[in-house]
């Protein structure tokens, strides 16, 4: 029997390749985007009110959730019928572990959002809480009678702020966000809830074989939808019972959202308030993803992007009905100032804008800065259609960073600095040195930048004199909006996937991506993206 390491945690002797197979091909994890998230909304239309008001807020986590062990029960059930045996830690693999466990009464290890932190009445904490709340109100009063609230910022939401003198000072809901559920539910609320497992239930009951394996998944789904949903009709209640009697603001800025900022913009959008959100990263205007307005764009009034040309495409999609009609979706308007940060970059980078060349250093040979995205674990699951498991991305990376290797490139690593393992340890076999220093694409003085993610690093690189190769993983495809625009300034290497679920590159075509050639000039390409 084959024997497979499911997560990076349980390679204990530092062989993290995979050996024969993935037990699953790629595509079969297609229908965890698209189709999982329509069935999500496919009941919104006829939901109880505060039960449509919570999915707007919740149903990022119940896709990601859902879709993480769907996944995993995918994985289990082809390992079973190709006979290979599947090795897991499982304290960083809870959800495997659970599908492989005859039990359900330890159903709570699969709601990987629920907080730990669920408060008491005790007289003792709510003493704390008011002088923690009267601390808070006392700092801020003076500020709040002249300032903005703010949930959340970015770069772009900051540069606004500056240009626009606009003072601001945090909210802080932390009363609310208490994780303690709605636990007696109308028979309506019963209802509508029931009506989103099923809309979702029935998606997945199609993609497994196995009855004992789609009992479990089923029952996890159900467990993972009611725990979201009842969880925020607590926190609807809370909020409202506790903040009726608010004045609320003319303008709530942020960025990007996380689930309670989600509902906070509810409910100051539901007293009048117009929430202005600012785009963080800004590759998207280079790639389709399906799921990302579910996000940011609950109830936003203002979207404010990069540039016109990002503005423009996100508006075109929505015309066009190529995103969802997810809850929480009012008549959005998108605009841009464009980004302080990028024009900046563009401004220095142009001051030396030239055709790069391969430079020779000492003992070194040629300089490659590999930026590596992050390993999310069990516990921060992310979407199959949107990043690779993590063991199926560190195969990757051993592969690619051994042919680099062979090749004579000095490899520094940029790992990515957030995730639940460390890439540094995991990888320094097969690098030179790391860079653990914030990434400014104008500090790095390296012959090329190598990325196999598109996030916030890879565009800020764009706008530097640096030359940059992506390697475009085939379940993240690059949209045609602006495909000519990227691969006149970037190197592109496609990949595929095998009949056995692992991702290959043409070394052949790499190769010659990595040789730094002349692209679109930086003015040509701020004018564009960043204005």
């Amino acid at each position: 029997m084959k024997t497979l390491n499911i997560d990076i945690s349980c390679s204990n002797s530092g062989n993290y390749e995979i050996a024969d197979c993935w037990p699953t091909p790629y595509r079969d994890y297609c229908f965890l985007g698209k189709d999982l998230l329509d069935a999500i909304y496919e009941p919104a239309t006829h939901l109880h009110n505060d039960v449509y008001i919570a999915l707007s807020c919740k149903a990022a986590d119940i896709l990601t959730d859902i879709a993480h062990v769907a996944r995993c029960t995918i994985d289990v059930q082809n390992s079973r019928l190709k006979k290979i045996q599947i090795n897991y830690d499982e304290n960083t693999s809870p959800v495997i572990d659970w599908i492989l466990d005859d039990r359900t009464d330890n159903i709570n290890r699969l709601l990987l959002r629920r907080r730990d932190d669920i408060r008491t009445e005790s007289l003792d904490g709510s003493i704390k809480h008011i002088l923690r709340r009267l601390k808070y109100k006392t700092l801020n009063t003076l500020e709040r009678r002249s300032s903005s609230p703010v949930l959340s910022t970015n770069n772009l939401l900051n540069d606004y702020l500056r240009e626009n003198n606009i003072r601001t000072h945090s909210v802080n809901f932390d009363d609310v966000f208490c994780g303690r559920p709605e636990t007696i539910l109308t028979t309506l609320k019963k209802k509508s809830i029931e009506d989103i497992i099923q809309s979702i239930n029935k998606q997945l009951v199609s993609h497994i074989q196995s009855d004992e394996l789609i009992d479990r998944l089923l029952y996890a789904s159900s467990a993972i939808v009611n725990w979201h949903i009842r969880q925020s009709l607590g926190d609807i209640k809370r909020i409202r019972s506790k903040y009726s009697f608010k004045k609320f603001p003319d303008t709530l800025f942020s960025g990007t959202p996380k689930y309670e900022g989600r509902l906070i913009s509810w409910f100051y959008g539901d007293n009048g308030t117009d929430i202005v959100r600012f785009a963080h990263g800004g590759e998207r205007v280079f790639f389709f993803d399906y799921n990302w307005p579910i996000s940011e764009l609950p109830w936003c009034d203002t979207y404010y992007c990069h540039s016109n040309a990002e503005a423009q495409t996100f508006k075109d999609r929505f015309e066009t009905d190529q995103y969802p009609k997810f809850a929480g979706l009012k008549k959005l308007s998108f605009k841009s100032i464009g980004s302080n940060t990028h024009r900046n970059y563009g401004k220095l980078s142009s001051l030396c804008d030239v055709t790069p060349a391969i430079i020779k250093h000492k003992n070194q040979g040629r300089r490659l800065l590999y930026a590596s995205a992050v390993y999310h674990g069990d516990k921060a699951p992310v979407l199959p259609t949107f990043k690779l498991p993590d063991a199926l991305y560190l195969d990757f990376q051993i592969r690619l960073l051994n042919s680099l290797k062979n090749d004579n490139w000095h490899i520094t690593l940029k790992p990515h600095p957030k995730g639940i393992f460390d890439p540094t340890s995991i990888l320094s076999p097969y690098i030179d040195d790391v860079m653990q220093t914030r990434f400014n694409p104008l500090q790095f003085d390296h012959d090329v930048f190598l990325f196999d993610f598109a996030g916030s690093a890879f565009f800020d690189s764009l706008f530097s004199n640096k030359h940059i190769c992506l390697i475009n993983l085939a379940n993240r495809p690059i949209s045609n909006d602006y495909k000519s625009s990227l691969c006149s300034r970037v190197s592109v290497v496609n990949s595929q996937f095998d009949d056995v679920g692992k991702i290959h590159i043409d070394m052949n075509a790499l190769r010659s991506a990595l040789r730094p050639t002349r692209k679109t000039s930086i003015s040509t390409f701020v004018s564009r993206f960043a204005e």
